[in-house]
């Protein structure tokens, strides 16, 4: 569902008594009332793990005030990276908006700061990725989708990407996500599937969101 269809569909859903009665309804088809609303659990869930299990043992890095492994360095090879995922055979949606100019822009600007001995906090530097339902200049927000930036214009940062500014956060773009948030599967049809980095290529398996496929 997508276009004048879903503003139809929302539309009825936040109608007072259409949409309670809409909501019974789609949540009977997927069976929420079944498993969830009207479930008979034999046993209480689990909430804390029951095994025994070893931390991993923490590996040590480069800081970004190393000379190794300055801000701009850390941010060239990122945009080569995200460059080369989104090439065959690979082919992963992981943004739908990224500058490269811009991004190089506040990694030089960190890596200043850090020669000269004067970083902001503890987050300049590193890089920082928005999922596209939040403003942050200078992209504009789609929601997934192809039309809602049209209807909704980013013109400032959300409160949240104008404290990470703040804080010498190199803001590298936006991420994918499924239309509107309103799905957890990944896929978009637009700005393609996110996949896991061990079901690339493969049909029907995406990442749950664009943490997973970043992560594994």
């Amino acid at each position: 569902m997508t276009g004048i269809l879903i503003k139809i569909f929302t539309l009825f859903l936040e109608c007072p008594i259409i949409g309670t009665l809409l909501l019974y309804i789609l949540k009977g088809n997927n069976l929420i009332h079944m498993l969830i609303t009207n479930a008979d659990l034999e046993e209480s869930p689990l909430y804390v793990p029951l095994h025994h299990f070893k931390d991993i043992e923490e590996k040590e890095v480069e800081s970004l005030d190393s000379s190794l492994s300055p801000p701009e360095k850390v941010a060239e090879r990122f945009i080569t990276a995200v460059d080369e995922s989104g090439k065959p055979p690979i082919q992963m949606g992981f943004f739908i908006h990224y500058n490269g100019d811009d991004i190089l822009r506040q990694a030089n600007e960190s890596t200043m700061r850090y020669q000269k001995g004067k970083p902001i906090s503890v987050l300049d530097g590193n890089l920082v990725a928005i999922k596209d339902e939040i403003d942050c200049l200078p992209y504009p927000t789609t929601g997934g989708t192809k039309w809602l930036h049209n209807e909704r214009h980013c013109t400032d940062d959300a409160c949240c990407v104008k404290h990470l500014r703040l804080c010498g956060a190199v803001l590298f773009g936006k991420t994918n996500m499924h239309e509107l948030g309103s799905g957890t599967r990944r896929i978009n049809p637009h700005y393609r599937v996110l996949s896991l980095n061990w079901t690339v290529g493969m049909v029907g398996i995406p990442a749950g969101t664009v943490e997973d496929a970043l992560i594994t």
